[in-house]
C-alpha cells in the first residue's frame, strides 16, 4: 500500500526505501523489494487541511532523515527515533517565519536552507534548533530579489540557485 493514488514527490534514503509524498498529506516509506509501504498521515483527520493544502517536496539529508515541505509548515522525520517534528510559523527564532514551505537544501554541518512563499529564505541550524531569516529588502541590493521562493538547488560546484516568483533566480556561493 502506498497510501494514495496521487504522488507529488519521491525521494530515496540510504537504506533504499522510497519516500512518497501525496497532496493529501500522506507520507509513505515504501520497501520496493518487499512491495510494502508504511504510511504516515500528516494531515490527520483534518479534512480541511487535506483538501486545501499542497504537500510538495521531499528531501533526504546527509543523516538519512526525511524533510517534507508543505503549505502548513515543514515536517522532519528522524529515522533513528522514528518520530516527526512539525516546524510552523511562530514569533521566536525556534519557528519558521512563514508556513508555506516550497523546498529545502542542506548546506552541511547541520545547516539547511528553506525556501518559503512570502518568507524568503529561512536558515535552520539543526545543532541549535534556531532559524535565521533572509528576506528581500529594497534598500539592500545584495538581498534576495523576492520573498516568494519556489525552489533551491545546489549544483555540483556548491553554488546555491534559488528560483522565485517574479524575481527570476538568485545565486549564492557559500564557498
Amino acid at each position: 500500500d502506498i497510501g494514495s493514488n496521487y504522488i507529488s514527490a519521491i525521494a530515496e534514503d540510504k537504506k533504499g526505501f522510497l519516500w512518497l509524498a501525496s497532496p493529501e498529506g500522506i507520507l509513505t516509506r515504501y520497501d520496493a523489494s518487499a512491495q510494502k509501504g508504511e504510511c504516515f498521515n500528516l494531515a490527520g483527520n483534518n479534512v480541511t487541511d487535506r483538501q486545501t493544502t499542497t504537500f510538495g517536496q521531499l528531501f533526504v539529508d546527509s543523516d538519512d532523515n526525511v524533510w517534507f515541505a508543505t503549505e502548513i509548515g515543514l515536517y522532519y522525520f528522524d529515522q533513528q527515533k522514528m518520530e516527526f517534528t512539525h516546524f510552523v510559523k511562530g514569533s521566536t527564532n525556534k519557528h519558521l517565519n512563514e508556513n508555506a514551505v516550497s523546498d529545502i537544501q542542506e548546506l552541511g554541518n547541520g545547516i539547511f536552507l528553506i525556501a518559503t512563499d512570502h518568507g524568503g529564505v529561512n536558515i535552520y541550524n539543526k545543532k541549535t534548533g534556531k532559524f535565521t531569516y533572509h528576506k528581500h529588502s529594497k534598500y539592500d541590493g545584495a538581498s534576495i530579489s523576492n520573498d516568494q521562493l519556489y525552489s533551491i538547488f545546489r549544483s555540483s560546484d556548491g553554488i546555491i540557485w534559488i528560483g522565485n516568483f517574479h524575481g527570476g533566480i538568485n545565486i549564492y556561493d557559500p564557498g
